[in-house]
């Protein structure tokens, strides 16, 4: 069962498309950039075992390196979701507003929305540059999750995160309630 994946980047060094393959199934992301350098579109098509669909595409407004808007948009044209993200002035994501449509024009099926606190140490990818689409919720990664707190219309939840750093603030231990992550650091030589 082959499993891989393939980059095209441009002559800019920009990421144009993602191949994800596994076995006879592959996705396929294109990339749009604006005249700044963002991506501004990613259009999503599946191959299965030679069958091309359409997927989604993923409208994003930015600012900056900071995504604030991701807008699906279903393979028939209507509007599928939103996300709406805010920022605090370190660039960490503090709050995260999501909206749902349903499939008749105008009609919302959900709204919830994800609330971040932070510690003031280093993240592991603080110094790593990532483009901000491919981070988990469009966050950017400046300070650690302490705290995460959901509210929907029928549910509402509290994770507490605890953290054990390393002499230079970098997490080696990340606890939450059901689960830990391990970081190890090695230095690379030039």
């Amino acid at each position: 069962n082959d499993c891989f994946n393939s980059y095209v980047y441009d002559e800019n060094g920009n990421l144009i498309a993602l191949l994800s393959k596994d076995g006879n199934n592959a996705t396929i992301d294109s990339l749009d950039y604006n005249s700044k350098g963002q991506v501004i579109r990613i259009k999503t098509y599946f191959d299965y075992a030679g069958d091309i669909e359409k997927g989604y595409t993923y409208n994003l407004v930015c600012q900056g390196d900071l995504v604030k808007e991701r807008i699906s948009i279903r393979p028939n044209g209507s509007l599928s979701s939103m996300y709406s993200y805010s920022h605090d002035e370190r660039g960490n994501m503090y709050l995260s507003t999501f909206f749902e449509f349903g499939e008749k024009e105008g009609e919302k099926k959900n709204e919830d929305q994800t609330e971040y606190k932070f510690d003031n140490k280093n993240n592991v990818f603080k110094n790593v540059n990532i483009k901000s689409f491919f981070r988990e919720d469009g966050c950017c990664y400046v300070n650690n999750t302490i705290e995460k707190i959901y509210k929907s219309k029928t549910l509402s939840s509290v994770e507490k995160f605890t953290i054990e750093y390393n002499e230079d603030d970098y997490p080696v231990k990340v606890t939450g309630e059901n689960n830990y992550t391990l970081y190890e650091y090695k230095s690379v030589e030039k």
